[in-house]
């Protein structure tokens, strides 16, 4: 994931890049979208762990990082989708931020 999230961060967004919902949820700008997910609750914890590290630490600041659970066998954690914030916490992902996701898929 790092290796990945290291070459996008280091990628420029084009003039175009359209204008999305920030990290903490509080305006829009342009940003990079990448998301990672797992139907397994210990692979998208630890995920979400390392990830809120990293993000805390100053890293991927042209990035937004959305993390989706979507195990159904775990009772105690329903399936979602988290965004990670600049101070390393994660916050639900807004219908706008999932329609965002999808988009994303679609226009690569």
């Amino acid at each position: 994931m790092r290796a990945i999230l290291d070459r996008i961060q280091a990628s420029p967004l084009g003039a175009d890049a359209p204008a999305v919902v920030t990290q903490d949820g509080r305006g829009r700008r342009p940003l990079h979208l990448w998301g990672f997910s797992d139907d397994d609750w210990g692979n998208y914890s630890i995920a979400l762990a390392a990830l809120s590290a990293d993000v805390k630490a100053g890293k991927y600041g042209n990035v937004k990082i959305t993390v989706f659970y979507t195990g159904t066998n775990t009772p105690e954690h329903p399936p979602g989708a988290w965004v990670v914030t600049p101070d390393g916490s994660a916050r639900p992902a807004t219908a706008e931020e999932r329609r965002e996701s999808v988009a994303g898929r679609l226009e690569k």
